[in-house]
């Protein structure tokens, strides 16, 4: 059981310049004659072309400026929609990545002992081609072969207790994992394991009845790169475009080497079509330049124009080139922009230069536009796209300000880090689909159960929650986290792969306020400590360690 601190709030310690002046006299001189009236016209009519002369030459200077100004604008801002266009790209590219890790760990588990399947898959095969290959052949009160997958193998058929068996279990007990990453992307047509042992797992059935291991199929790149000697970090690869079995359509591929204790077994790939990465650069169109997905030799994997129907001519034309690498496969997109496109958007732009009204106008309304983006682009850099909650970055904003705040007014600051149980268990037995809805249902009831708008909750990992509380004199922070364990606890959210059966969360929080105030620093290492504490004692409670005292005086 935990018991409640009390919080001890106390009030915290805490050029002659120079001038100079000047003066001259003025000289008397002779009064001049009056100007004739012909030669004043003359003065006043070269005063005016003087003065239109001048405004003609900043007008123009105004316009070359504008027009410089205008096709590095264009350039600047199609460089930051190629920016977020990447960081959609690596998105999409990091699932397939976590997909593949999950499948990893999935395989670990079975070789280790810690999972077996439910029968020997050996008893579905069926010997062909004069018992020099298998294949399985399930019944048809087993299910749809959508949701089903399929074994081939080159060789005689294996034993019930060959080696063989104990893989192939492994494949197919990946089953329901590869089911959801298909129902997840659906521009997903195969996920597969494949074995150094000469079989295949193909998932789905479906569409590959006619498809057949071949031991040459051990010679293509997705997996000749798995193997030890070509990748010794067993690490996620992609391959390079290619067409799929059926020659229909052209894929590539992410695959994850999978060993068992330490030697090689095979590997996971998940095949993705070149035209969802196509239509994924086409859904945000960038209208000067023309995007090309290319890999680490600059081999062009896919190309988006700016307008459909128009050829990439940069190699003609004089062009800005600009390359964004992506950051979850060894690719990049290049933006090729025609500086002929840049010039004629920007006189374009800037044709109403001459008119101040017009330019007023498309002023107020670029700067209308320009403001309502950056304020979109600074909520979402502020808040997590799943929850809708702060995120990590403007904790770090937030944070010194409201300690800055809470020293000044007199209060104390209450910090708490909150982690989901079990986490990692739920997303593989639930799936990720349905852990992006456990997270989103947790962070609505931790936001419900703070009631002040001054109560900050914050998204600040994976399944980590941060909350920063103000407490002014006489509040205590134990009643809040009893709030927020208890609206975890009434979701009443299944975990079936968690101890108590249900969702729940564990808090580790510390005070930040007088006599002893702690940094921000070590404020949040007390807090993360407790955390840790009260994951150690047992999950589903809270731990609220307190500052150390000040050493008291000695008279």
């Amino acid at each position: 059981m935990l018991q409640a601190l009390p919080l001890r709030l106390a009030t915290m310690p805490e050029s002659s310049p120079s001038s100079s002046s000047s003066s001259s006299a003025a000289t008397s001189k002779p009064a001049p004659a009056p100007p004739s009236p012909l030669s004043s016209r003359q003065r006043r009519d070269r005063a005016v072309l003087l003065g239109l002369s001048l405004c003609l030459l900043l007008a123009a200077w105004g316009s070359v400026l504008r027009v410089r100004e205008g096709m590095a604008q264009a350039q600047e801002q199609t460089r930051r929609s190629g920016l977020q266009l990447a960081e959609a790209l690596d998105h999409e590219l990091d699932i397939h990545v976590y997909n593949l890790l999950a499948m990893k760990y999935l395989a670990e588990r079975f070789f280790s002992g810690r999972i077996r399947g439910a029968e020997n898959p050996v008893i579905r095969l069926h010997a062909r081609d004069g018992g020099q290959a298998y294949e399985s052949r399930l019944p048809p009160q087993f299910g749809d072969p959508a949701s089903l997958g399929r074994v081939t193998g080159f060789g005689p058929l294996p034993a019930l207790d060959d080696p063989v068996a104990e893989e192939l279990t492994m494949a197919v007990g990946l089953t329901p994992l590869m089911r959801a990453i298909r129902e997840r992307s659906p521009d997903v047509p195969w996920v597969q394991y494949t074995s150094a042992r000469h079989f295949m797992f193909v998932f789905p059935a479906k569409g590959a009845e006619t498809f057949q291991f071949r031991p040459e199929l051990l010679g293509r790149e997705y997996f000749a790169n798995a193997r030890p000697e070509a990748n010794p970090e067993r690490r996620p690869f992609w391959s390079q475009p290619y067409l799929d079995a059926g020659d229909r359509e052209a894929i590539v591929t992410v695959t994850q080497p999978i060993d068992q204790n330490g030697q090689f077994r095979g590997s996971v790939s998940i095949d993705v079509r070149v035209s969802s990465l196509q239509r994924g650069l086409a859904a945000t169109p960038l209208p000067y330049a023309h995007v090309h997905l290319v890999d680490a030799r600059g081999r062009s994997i896919v190309a988006v124009a700016p307008a459909p129907g128009q050829e990439d001519d940069s190699e003609l034309r004089p062009h800005i080139r600009l390359r964004l690498p992506l950051k979850s496969a060894p690719w990049a997109l290049e933006l090729h922009l025609s500086e002929d496109d840049l010039l004629r958007s920007s006189l374009h732009s800037s044709a109403g230069h001459l008119a101040t009204v017009l330019v007023l106008a498309l002023s107020l309304g670029f700067v209308f536009t320009l403001t309502r983006k950056n304020r979109q682009i600074e909520a979402l850099a502020q808040h997590d796209g799943l929850t809708g909650l702060y995120n990590r970055r403007h904790f770090d904003t937030l944070a010194p300000q409201q300690w800055a705040l809470a020293q000044r007014q007199g209060w104390a600051l209450g910090l708490a880090l909150i982690d989901i149980d079990h986490f990692k268990k739920y997303n593989d037995h639930y799936g990720h689909a349905e852990g992006d809805q456990a997270l989103r249902a947790v962070a609505q009831a931790l936001q419900a159960a703070l009631r002040r708008s001054s109560d900050l909750l914050f998204r600040v990992g994976g399944e980590e929650f941060a909350v920063l509380l103000m407490l002014t004199e006489g509040q205590a922070l134990e009643p809040v986290l009893a709030q927020l364990n208890a609206a975890v606890r009434d979701l009443h959210r299944p975990h079936l792969a968690s101890p108590s059966g249900q969702l729940s969360i564990s808090i580790g929080a510390t005070v930040l306020g007088r006599p002893t105030w702690l940094d921000l620093g070590a404020a949040y290492r007390r807090a993360d400590e407790a955390l840790y504490e009260a994951k150690a004692g047992g999950r589903d409670q809270m731990v609220l360690r307190m500052p150390p005292e000040p050493p008291a005086d000695v008279g």
